[in-house]
């Protein structure tokens, strides 16, 4: 009969054995489907610079959360955060980017951006540090505390050379129309505060030069129709004709703006087709500019001079 120290010490032997030959194993068939895997994966590219600086600081947040689950969900939506395309970006300062991160696919030799209902991502990188600040859903009740504080941060606003005050973040009247406004969108049928927050950040990153920047939305002098007319320079529909602004303090029209109501040589009243229009104020005359598009009729341009 053999010593047991000599059969304890032959088993210690081949069980390590075994176990190398079996990581060995493991590894190497492990690595052959890798490679067979990146061979015919014709997806497969490597991650650029400010996707490796998004995808480390979704690593380090996970990490270092108290939710145990944090690594395990971060490991789920890698590929999700991967496959995401950047396709909108905004200069906030000097040192920061607000930049937008979408699903953007390629159909029929054009380009499909996602809707403002669909899940996006707001990636704040500050680009003189390299590094990234904080990255945000936009459903994200953060995001949106963020945009209220700051909102001339991403507008070429500046108070210095400006007297009126038409900015959500320095008017009282201002935020009282947005507050009165997420109300109702909460009773809407279609509301919830999830697609409230999803549409107040649907317009961002947002264009410096389409604001407008005249006493006239100034809610401080004067009141108007926000469904009418708006304090940025984008196409909206018309629904009414008629566009007034009331003096704040008497409740008195000022003066009212009125597009066309029929269209040049024809008898068809503007307000019976489906047209789109913007207005361009004048910053301290008052001179204003109306473009009115049609459908299946030529564009009217309005002016108005008081």
């Amino acid at each position: 009969m053999e010593p047991v120290n000599n059969i304890s010490g032959t088993s210690n032997v081949n069980g390590i054995r075994n176990t190398i030959n079996l990581h060995d194993h493991f590894h190497r068939n492990f690595n052959e489907s890798y490679s067979y895997y990146h061979k015919n994966n014709n997806n497969s590219r490597e991650i650029t610079g400010l996707k490796h600086c998004i995808m480390s600081y979704l690593f380090k947040k996970a990490y270092n959360s108290k939710y145990e689950g944090a690594l395990n969900h971060f490991y789920l939506v890698f590929d999700k955060f991967i496959n995401l395309k950047m396709y909108k970006m905004q200069i906030i300062n000097t040192e920061l980017l607000l930049i937008k991160y979408g699903n953007v696919t390629f159909k029929n030799s054009k380009y499909e951006f996602p809707n403002a209902f669909d899940t996006l991502f707001f990636v704040i990188y500050d680009y003189i540090n390299e590094k990234v600040i904080s990255i945000h859903e936009n459903s994200s009740e953060e995001m949106l505390e963020i945009f209220k504080e700051s909102t001339d941060l991403y507008r070429d606003y500046n108070k210095r050379t400006f007297i009126y005050d038409n900015s959500p973040s320095g008017s009282f009247y201002i935020n009282v129309d947005i507050q009165r406004r997420l109300y109702f969108l909460q009773k809407a049928k279609n509301g919830g505060k999830v697609n409230i927050i999803k549409r107040l950040l649907s317009f961002l990153p947002t264009n410096h030069q389409s604001f407008v920047k005249a006493p006239y939305f100034d809610r401080s002098l004067f009141y108007y129709d926000d469904n009418c007319i708006r304090t940025i320079e984008y196409p909206q529909p018309v629904i009414n004709q008629t566009v007034r602004f009331c003096d704040r303090k008497t409740k008195k029209v000022k003066f009212e703006l009125n597009p066309l109501l029929n269209i040049p040589d024809t008898n068809i009243p503007t307000n019976k087709i489906k047209s789109y229009i913007y207005y361009t104020f004048h910053p301290t005359d008052p001179f204003i500019i109306s473009f009115q598009q049609f459908l299946d009729f030529p564009s009217i341009v309005n002016f108005y001079v008081r």
